[in-house]
């Protein structure tokens, strides 16, 4: 078998056991916070360790620590299987203890992530509400503009209609000939009678075709 074969196998191998003792160190740690602490295995006597068994499994013998290491355990089992009715050990207070810590540390994250959440959420409103009034005010300056320029027009049209008048008065002037003249001295002009004071101030009727 060529050597790179078999320093392959060789890690393949070496992973497999971390996994083992990983999956084997995740169980003793469960046992401890689950189980309820027995008196001591031979194993546990010698190391002068904590013997903790399942509770919910009773029929397991094997402690934490023999799970630990990997090896059998002489653990006694429980006198009364049932854990409703054994009388509440130490052990057992510090787990619940260490238990209500962990929900305490979860809790206090959960409350953590949910101020930032909303104070983001208050950040958002503030920038849309920013957004919001920048778009009115774009809207008034837009309308403005357009009332300045109907305004302007308007006074451009005015001027522009001013001037055309000026242009065509200066082009064209008024002159004597343009005005109508009137004869009055010529009674052919008048075929109606007319009246003529006389000499006495009497009013005295001629004919003008006599």
């Amino acid at each position: 078998m060529p050597n790179s074969t078999k320093k392959r196998k060789f890690a393949d191998q070496e992973t497999e056991t971390e996994k083992k003792k990983r999956e084997r160190l995740t169980l003793a740690c469960e046992i401890e916070e689950q189980g309820v602490r027995m008196d001591p295995c031979s194993f546990c006597r010698e190391e002068k360790r904590k013997c903790i068994l399942d509770r919910d499994n009773p029929q397991h013998t094997r402690c934490s620590e023999c799970v630990r290491a990997r090896r059998a355990c002489d653990a006694v089992k429980p006198l009364i299987e049932s854990w409703e009715s054994e009388v509440p050990r130490v052990s057992d207070w510090e787990a619940l203890d260490r238990q209500m810590e962990r929900l305490d540390e979860q809790e206090e994250e959960a409350l953590s992530r949910q101020e930032e959440a909303l104070a983001k959420l208050r950040r958002l409103r503030k920038q849309k509400d920013f957004l919001k009034a920048r778009r009115a005010k774009m809207r008034a300056r837009g309308l403005q503009y357009l009332d300045e320029l109907d305004a302007l027009e308007e006074k451009e049209r005015k001027e522009a209609e001013e001037a055309a008048k000026e242009a065509v008065d200066e082009a064209d002037p008024p002159g004597p000939s343009s005005q109508p003249v009137f004869f009055f001295d010529d009674p052919n002009l008048f075929p109606f009678p007319w009246e003529d004071p006389g000499v006495d101030g009497e009013m005295l009727q001629a004919n003008p075709g006599s």
